[in-house]
């Protein structure tokens, strides 16, 4: 059996495994306030709150696993969907693992250089939040007022803006159409959300095929 083959096998079986837990211990505190304190929602209450959310984050459950599956690989899927922050944190973890060490996403040293650097994004992300969780009032408490506008506004760009780089430096010409693409339709068409990731990972999946195949991207 090849390397791809047992590596999938064992991963699916321990993903479903962990999902099936976490999903079983978000419902626990729920079951404990139904049964031992009578805090029962009624059904139109409850559908109308999931209805509320799947319109928000619906479209989410499809697109990011696709539009992060080529970076995470399989057990980085599994993790970032059961950790959270996949676009945030896993992501960029996983491409910087990736760059490091000199290896291609999709690869079979790719795919366990990457599922390494998200357990490590996971493990500081658990020890950062922990120490704020106890002493994040007293560290906030003492920091200006602009380093907190900065911290809640400009984290995520500047993140974003680092991944982006990572790959541009590689291949400078797909910066030519994946950025102006986005901006563009940013601009020009409104849409929610979740449109303008369908068109920055699918538009410019497509217009990569097409420069690839006319050799303007090598």
């Amino acid at each position: 059996m090849d390397f791809r083959t047992e590596w999938n096998k064992s991963v699916v079986r321990v993903g479903r495994v962990s999902m099936l837990l976490a999903i079983c211990c978000s419902f626990l505190p729920n079951i404990v306030l139904s049964l031992f304190y009578g805090a029962r929602p009624d059904i139109g209450n409850l559908l109308a709150g999931w209805g509320q959310i799947a319109a928000a984050y619906g479209a989410f459950y499809v697109i990011e696993p696709i539009t992060y599956y080529t970076v995470l690989g399989t057990a980085g899927s599994y993790m970032g969907i059961l950790a959270g922050s996949m676009g945030q944190m896993r992501v960029p973890a996983a491409a910087t693992a990736l760059d490091v060490t000199g290896n291609e996403a999709g690869s079979d040293k790719g795919e366990i250089i990457s599922t390494m650097g998200i357990a490590g994004s996971i493990v500081t992300n658990v020890t950062i939040l922990t120490i704020f969780v106890v002493f994040g009032y007293q560290i906030l408490g003492v920091l200006p007022q602009t380093v907190k506008n900065a911290i809640s506004n400009l984290i995520l760009p500047a993140l974003f803006g680092a991944v982006l780089m990572q790959f541009v430096v590689k291949k400078p010409r797909i910066a030519l159409y994946a950025l102006p693409l986005v901006l563009l339709v940013r601009k020009f068409v409104p849409l929610p959300g979740w449109g303008y990731i369908l068109i920055a990972v699918f538009g410019n999946m497509v217009i990569s095929k097409f420069a690839y195949r006319a050799k303007f991207v090598k």
